[in-house]
């Protein structure tokens, strides 16, 4: 039985994961980012569900359109002040915490 290939290659979640079990240096970096990936998610979602444009929450941060960017890009670290400010902008707190082993997060501090 033949398998259906589209014609312009494998699927990018199919290639990520064939370069993640090929490639050491790029699973160690693609994993690394994968927090922040979350994070632009929440970003996103949340942004719709205020229906506040990336000018409009770079404005409410007291930052730049290209910082929303590039926090909703998933690709690029963000340190604790900006986590907060974007928290606040968004209309919530930013709340982290330390996981040591299996053990359940059981102190959070927010920021």
């Amino acid at each position: 039985m033949t398998q259906n290939v589209s014609p312009i290659g494998s699927t990018v979640g199919a290639d990520i994961e064939r370069l993640r079990a090929e490639n050491a240096e790029f699973r160690e970096a693609y994993d690394a980012l994968e927090p922040f990936e979350q994070l632009a998610r929440i970003v996103i979602v949340r942004r719709a569900v205020l229906d506040l444009t990336q000018q409009e929450l770079a404005d409410r941060m007291g930052s730049t359109k290209s910082v929303i960017s590039r926090i909703e890009s998933g690709r690029h670290r963000i340190n604790a002040n900006t986590l907060r400010r974007l928290a606040e902008a968004l209309g919530g707190h930013a709340v982290v915490g330390f996981q040591f082993g299996n053990e359940p997060v059981r102190d959070l501090v927010r920021l």
